[in-house]
């Protein structure tokens, strides 16, 4: 029962020096609401209160032995007033030294609830944004086996995790994606990021991104992975499109989707805004992601794992690292074939699962230059080989390649491309000032810091002397309306 009341006390002053905080400076309301010590598991707590709490709450000692439900409801009264009345005296204890508390001891549906900043157990921030192949650069860690933290912000509840998983580990790199719309989580999550560690932030020309937005395409929504050797129409057709704001689909990318499925997506192109809300950032380092594409991927890789203290890439990894990742086969693969109580994984072969063999070859198929395999468990190839409809089976795999390579090819031949996002944008004066707003707002920063990335930004820059241009018509026009009026007027 003691360690219940000190844990108790402890929380009470925790949350007191919290709100005490929000009054005392109510710019930092939503950010951070106490800071975190540099021992680790630690954040300050106001202990020298601690005699005058105990004295105040627990002065009926035989009571606190008791664990009914009447007592909590009086303690939890008792707290709400001792809180409301220390309050204001407890405001100085924020501009001193104060002594601390461990994150241990506190849950972290609470911690998260009080706007605990996050335990400083990290020693690198990764700020990845949608459509700049975040993806690919995760894959890419995850090869150097970087102890990483991924931050959902879309649950809440994995938002509260992280305290507990920050505690019991040590984490190389807590990653953030950018790719949603805005909601609480985000300035929440990105306030409570308060450790003075580096930065890798991801970026792109913004007019790829939109390209890529356009064509990157929605699984269906029946979510099969399964199938049998008769449903190989199904197996392929596994992709569709949005377009039109009723969610209307079709077979094909619809750029119109830029007057409405992106305008919600401010947040990813808000690289200033986003880096403004996170204290203490030491470094920042912008990585364009041209930098993590093809042959240039690995010599990066092994810049950032110098530069950050990761795991340094191995030279027979260079293949992994220099090939496309998530591209043609997006929302394709991996499926899995069932053939009686034998499963077929069909998958890129760069992601060949390790604990099944590649069964290609022994089935004599032609892959058609498909970068794939067929996956199955060690045991079950003597019995797959062996059925008596094996012929039969072949043929239909076979077919599955075919229709898959045919569905590759539409894809890839269907895809918007950077040109026809600059005429689309030319031609809908809505949607360029609104995307010409959101690049002036966002890319504050990166042009301060690195403008030689903004310059290589071949699209963005068109994009720019395309609204210079018809700015300048406009006003041409405007000024020969004006004019004429005149002589009208004076006529």
């Amino acid at each position: 029962m003691e360690s219940k009341v000190t844990n108790t006390m402890d929380l009470l002053q925790s949350s007191v020096c919290h709100e005490a905080k929000a009054s005392h400076n109510e710019t930092m309301a939503t950010n951070i609401s106490l800071r975190g010590s540099e021992v680790d598991k630690a954040i300050p707590n106001a202990e020298s209160l601690k005699d005058s709490t105990t004295s105040l709450l627990f002065n009926n000692n035989t009571q606190t032995q008791r664990d009914s439900k009447k007592d909590k409801e009086q303690l939890i009264h008792h707290c709400k007033d001792y809180k409301n009345e220390t309050i204001h005296n407890t405001q100085s204890h924020f501009r001193d030294s104060a002594p601390i508390l461990s994150y241990q001891d506190i849950p972290a549906e609470l911690a998260w609830e009080m706007n605990l900043p996050l335990p400083r157990r990290y020693n690198n921030l990764a700020i990845l944004f949608g459509g700049s192949g975040h993806a690919a650069l995760l894959n890419f860690l995850r090869r150097l086996n970087a102890c990483m933290l991924y931050i959902n912000i879309n649950n809440g509840l994995d938002c509260k995790s992280l305290y507990g998983k920050l505690i019991t580990n040590k984490i190389e790199l807590l990653c953030y994606t950018e790719w949603t719309f805005s909601s609480y989580n985000n300035e929440k999550i990105l306030s409570l990021m308060d450790s003075k560690v580096p930065c890798i932030m991801l970026v792109r020309d913004p007019i790829a991104r939109m390209k890529h937005e356009v064509n990157h395409g929605r699984p269906k929504p029946s979510n099969q992975v399964i199938y049998k050797l008769t449903e190989l129409d199904l197996a392929v057709d596994r992709i569709y499109y949005y377009k039109d704001k009723a969610n209307n689909i079709d077979q094909t990318p619809q750029i119109q989707i830029l007057d409405f499925d992106i305008y919600g997506k401010i947040n990813i192109f808000q690289y200033s805004q986003i880096l403004s809300k996170i204290p203490n950032l030491d470094n920042i380092r912008y990585l364009d992601m041209q930098e993590i594409v093809g042959r240039r991927t690995f010599d990066t890789m092994v810049r950032l794992s110098k530069e950050f203290g990761l795991p340094t890439p191995k030279e027979e990894d260079r293949g992994f690292f220099e090939s496309k990742i998530n591209d043609q086969y997006r929302y394709l693969l991996p499926i899995t074939f069932k053939i009686d109580d034998i499963l077929i994984l069909v998958q890129q072969t760069l992601s060949a699962p390790k604990d099944k063999i590649d069964i290609t070859s022994a089935l004599e198929l032609d892959l058609c230059g498909l970068k794939i395999g067929f996956f199955i468990v060690t045991s079950l190839e003597s019995k797959l080989l062996a059925k008596e409809d094996l012929e039969s089976t072949k043929s239909k795999l076979q077919q599955y390649i075919i229709a898959l390579k045919e569905k590759t090819q539409s894809v890839e031949s269907n895809k918007v491309t950077e040109q026809q996002i600059l005429e689309y944008l030319k031609e809908h004066k809505e949607a360029r000032n609104i995307y010409k707003k959101y690049f002036d707002e966002g890319f504050v920063y990166i042009k301060q810091m690195r403008p030689d990335i903004i310059e290589s930004w071949k699209y963005y820059q068109e994009f720019e002397k395309m609204c210079e241009e018809m700015d300048s018509e406009n006003k041409k026009r405007i000024y020969a309306i004006k004019s004429y009026q005149n002589k009208l007027n004076t006529g």
